[in-house]
């Protein structure tokens, strides 16, 4: 779940394995799906997203920093230890499994998600947010044009990996 901090609009996806590349196919799904990319990011301490959470030089994954770089995107990883810095995140999850997904069985993954998507256009955009008792929908449109425009060329990511060389060099 990836959620816009003004209007509470979620891109919601489900997987059924990460790792540094899917971690940033989905970050650059959702901010397609948005139509734009935010310019700071408020990230969980995920090994995919970051090696060492640190307040003044965290250590990210190289593939998510490039990805971040790409886009023009400044990541905070969140404090160690500081739930209320993420709290959008984990609420945003819990709506989803206690609404959108509670009682139901899917077929396959990509039903999951077509359901999902499904949900988050005829339900959690049109509902009023709890906080700010107004609708997501149109506080959306108020954000999105403050969104970063995406670039033309979509990011390629890599898989980063060790080699070892032996005593010919080779």
């Amino acid at each position: 779940v990836m959620t816009l901090k003004f209007s509470g609009k979620s891109f919601r996806t489900t997987t059924w394995k990460t790792s540094q590349e899917i971690w940033a196919q989905l970050h650059e799904q959702a901010w397609r799906a948005f139509g734009g990319c935010c310019q700071y990011t408020v990230l969980d301490n995920l090994k995919e997203g970051v090696l060492r959470p640190d307040i003044y030089e965290p250590a990210l994954n190289p593939v998510y920093g490039a990805l971040l770089a790409h886009y023009g995107v400044v990541a905070d990883p969140c404090r160690v230890g500081d739930p209320n810095r993420k709290g959008t995140v984990e609420s945003a999850i819990q709506h989803t499994q206690s609404t959108a997904l509670k009682g139901r069985q899917f077929e396959s993954i990509d039903a999951q998600n077509a359901w999902l998507a499904h949900w988050e256009e005829r339900w959690a955009a049109l509902r009023i947010h709890g906080r700010k008792k107004r609708q997501v929908l149109e506080m959306f449109r108020e954000e999105q044009p403050h969104l970063r425009p995406l670039p033309v060329a979509g990011f390629h990511p890599f898989k980063q990996g060790t080699r070892t060389v032996d005593d010919a060099g080779l």
